[in-house]
């Protein structure tokens, strides 16, 4: 299911209240509020959303540097993993 945006929210909210109070208040009052209610849930979201989003720029990925291993006999780079060396066959 999609997510609605703040934006969403609030342009129903103030159509909805606007069109209540211009319409005739007495009847329609619950449309007002229901309209304020909307407003305030799409406020809600976008704060939410810009908080979130400066968390995140807070929180950057570390890039941790590869650990590389050398043969002891004839200076080959080689993996951690490896057990011999590829070049010339000695055990790391």
């Amino acid at each position: 299911m999609a997510k609605i945006h703040g934006l969403v929210y609030i342009v129903v909210g103030l159509f909805v209240s606007i069109a209540s109070l211009r319409i005739d208040y007495g009847e329609l009052y619950l449309f007002f509020y229901v309209g304020i209610i909307f407003i305030v849930v799409g406020s809600t979201k976008l704060v939410n959303k810009y908080l979130e989003n400066q968390d995140k720029k807070l929180h950057k990925a570390k890039h941790h540097a590869h650990r590389l291993k050398y043969c002891h006999n004839c200076r080959n780079v080689i993996r951690t993993n490896d057990k011999f060396c590829n070049k010339c066959g000695v055990r790391a």
